[in-house]
């Protein structure tokens, strides 16, 4: 099957914009879950490296941390990155040996006098012992050499050795603080999957870079921009679906607590909003152009991808569903359920199984159908709704040896009535009108409780277990 490739030079050019204007010290990087954000940011900053230097941070992997850790944890990161990326100043020697030895030997004179009388005047005076006594002195010089010479990756060492069990705030915020004022590029930390957070991981975080340091510290390092944030970055990327994280924010502070007045602290202009639906789009259709399938290629782009789109189109499924699916092989139904071949429309049944084999699971297909209550015209998409029917209405096999005319399917839940004909000899239907209860034209579909009423009722029909999975 082709990859999926998805062209950001537009986003790019776009992005670029955004990012440059001087006023976007924080930036809400917000956009649908497996869209492509993460990948976009990667490849936008892998172009942009002699202009930017980007830290990337990722608190899923804080999931199992108490909220007090949430500070530790980040800082943990950004050390580690500092590290591995080299970016501690090359420290020379401050004081030589020359200088470090006088200086000892002064401080620690008596006892080193000491110690050398210890040894004189005594016969039978071991030598092995002299030289046990002239190491000790030798290592502790050794010790007050390195302190004095510390470099920076050593104190980087020596915080992050155990830094998940206890650390000192201020150390930390200065070190870190410290180093990134002397990177020459403009520095930029990203912070990603914010709505895959623990919620109460969510707004510690949030809250963490919500304040600004305050007196030494931010006159030190940041100087008087009051835009300036937290460890001295010139640009902070939170990524996250906004949508996620405002229901998430009313179940947690209740629908009256105002939302925008909480958020708006974490963008300084306006939240960019990630949408590559028209690129994703067209990768999509080259995607199922490339199905391997016993459909002719016609059928098959009349069939599949006018599903795909509409599912594509309102989010109930994303780019990282098809990338998973890349080198993985769809299987014809009629080859892996035979008994599709008497009882399912061939149409019905290649629509339903492609669209199971993009979800992954009957699961998770029944799970994002369930919660796409939303409504639109077909408009050319009506075939879509007749090749659906035979999976859709259970009856429709007293009539599918044709000559049937004005047959009804009714669901009250969905307070709707979808009235078809079958021509003779055709076991094919053709949607003739489509109404509400009360018989008036219905304009406005329940697409997505359709097609999971026909992926159940085709589940039931070639059922392994419990699931279907792929």
């Amino acid at each position: 099957m082709e990859k999926i490739i998805i062209p950001i030079n537009e986003e790019i050019y776009k992005f670029d914009n955004f990012l440059n204007n001087k006023n976007n010290h924080r930036i809400l990087f917000s956009g649908c879950f497996g869209s492509g954000k993460t990948y976009f940011l990667q490849k936008y900053f892998e172009q942009k490296s002699e202009q930017y230097e980007m830290f990337y941070i990722s608190p899923v992997n804080y999931c199992i941390s108490q909220n007090d850790d949430i500070l530790k944890l980040m800082q943990y990161d950004l050390l580690v990155d500092i590290m591995l990326k080299k970016l501690m100043p090359e420290t020379k020697e401050q004081f030589s040996h020359w200088e470090t030895i006088n200086y000892f030997v002064y401080s620690n004179l008596l006892n080193i006098v000491k110690d050398a009388v210890s040894h004189c005047g005594k016969t039978g005076k071991k030598g092995s012992d002299v030289y046990d006594s002239f190491t000790k002195w030798f290592e502790k010089y050794n010790q007050f050499y390195n302190a004095v010479n510390k470099t920076q990756a050593k104190k980087i060492a020596d915080l992050t050795e155990g830094l998940a069990e206890s650390l000192e705030f201020n150390q930390n915020t200065e070190l870190i603080s410290e180093i990134i004022s002397n990177i020459s590029k403009k520095k930029v930390l990203i912070i990603d999957d914010l709505d895959r957070v623990d919620p109460e991981h969510i707004f510690r975080l949030l809250n963490v870079f919500s304040a600004q340091l305050s007196g030494y510290f931010s006159s030190h390092y940041y100087g008087e921009d009051e835009n300036n944030n937290k460890f001295g970055f010139d640009k902070i990327i939170f990524v996250c679906d906004i949508d996620n994280i405002r229901k998430i924010f009313y179940a947690k502070y209740g629908q009256k607590t105002d939302f925008s007045g909480y958020i708006d602290k974490f963008y300084s202009t306006t939240p960019y909003l990630w949408d590559n639906k028209d690129q994703l789009l067209k990768a999509v259709y080259k995607y199922v152009d490339s199905v391997h399938s016993e459909l002719d290629k016609e059928e098959q782009r009349n069939l599949l991808y006018p599903v795909m789109r509409i599912l594509v189109h309102y989010n109930a499924i994303n780019l990282r569903k098809f990338v998973e699916k890349e080198d993985q092989e769809w299987i014809w139904p009629y080859r892996k359920y035979p008994i599709v071949k008497s009882q399912i429309n061939i149409y019905s049944a290649e629509i339903v199984d492609f669209t199971l084999f993009i979800f992954g699971t009957i699961g998770d297909a029944v799970d994002v159908l369930e919660k796409h209550t939303e409504s639109f015209e077909m408009k050319s998409n009506n075939r879509i709704l007749d090749h659906l029917l035979p999976l859709i209405d259970t009856d429709y096999y007293k009539y599918q040896n044709g000559g049937y005319s004005n047959i009804k399917y009714s669901n009250i839940d969905l307070d709707i009535i979808i009235v078809y004909d079958i021509a003779k000899n055709n076991n094919y239907p053709t949607i003739s009108k489509i109404m509400n209860s009360r018989e008036k034209e219905k304009k406005q579909i329940p697409f997505f409780q359709l097609l999971k009423i026909a992926i159940e009722n085709y589940h039931s029909l070639v059922k392994d277990g419990e699931i279907i999975q792929y």
